[in-house]
């Protein structure tokens, strides 16, 4: 069930490291392997939904064509008996008119089964579409909250831990990259890509002095993907 698919929990990030004076970046690269396997996991899921899905509609093919086959065969057989009608007399005439009766009850059932079949199929593509869309839309919800717990957690560990990179000055920065976070296209493809969060030294300062929060400095923090 959509409702029932977890954000992987995020392990506490280390305290930063010492710099020396020198440095003009720190760069800490994170992989978060946990909330990636969680993601595949959901577009696995995905994917053998799609498959029973797909496998559902080729069945639903099959009798609509062997029907179709059936119709053929009563239409084929209606018109011979219309055209040996024609030149028919006496006793075979009235057997011929039986079984064209037969032959008209036989394709009004047929058609009753066609129409049947037909509001089905419609109604199970309705279905899909509809379960499509909240997939897409619990996995776009899935990759927003790890993405989330990621942030908070670096915005948690640098106003907590910031002041342990004095040695950097006001304009110089400090890097986080999220290794080979996996993500999905609009056709629910899977990439990986690195997303970096860049920021400034002076900001992560205002946050450990208090006089920004946690929320104020990641909003301050420039990010690219590659």
């Amino acid at each position: 069930m959509l409702s029932n698919l977890a954000v992987a929990p995020v392990a506490p990030l280390p305290p930063l490291p010492p710099v020396g004076g020198g440095s003009r970046h720190v760069e800490i690269n994170i992989d978060e392997h946990d909330i990636e396997e969680t993601i595949r996991e959901a577009f696995e899921r995905d994917s053998d939904y799609a498959e029973e899905s797909r496998d559902k509609m080729r069945e639903l093919s099959e009798r609509q064509r062997d029907l179709s086959w059936q119709q053929r065969e009563y239409e084929r057989n209606r018109r011979d008996l219309e055209f040996e009608k024609r030149n028919a007399e006496g006793d075979r005439r009235k057997e011929i008119d039986k079984e064209l009766a037969n032959v008209a009850g036989d394709l009004k059932k047929l058609e009753s089964k066609r129409a049947e079949l037909e509001k089905y199929t419609q109604q199970l593509a309705q279905e899909q579409a509809k379960i499509a869309q909240e997939r897409e839309a619990a996995k776009k919800q899935l990759y927003s909250q790890s993405l989330a717990v990621f942030e908070e957690t670096v915005g948690n560990m640098l106003c907590r831990y910031g002041a342990g990179l004095k040695s950097l000055s006001d304009n110089e920065h400090i890097n986080f990259v999220l290794s080979d976070f996996a993500e999905a296209d609009k056709d629910s493809v899977i990439r990986s890509h690195d997303k970096v969060y860049v920021f400034k030294y002076k900001d992560v300062k205002s946050c450990v002095t208090g006089k920004s929060n946690k929320e104020q400095l990641l909003a301050t923090a420039t990010t690219y993907l590659f």
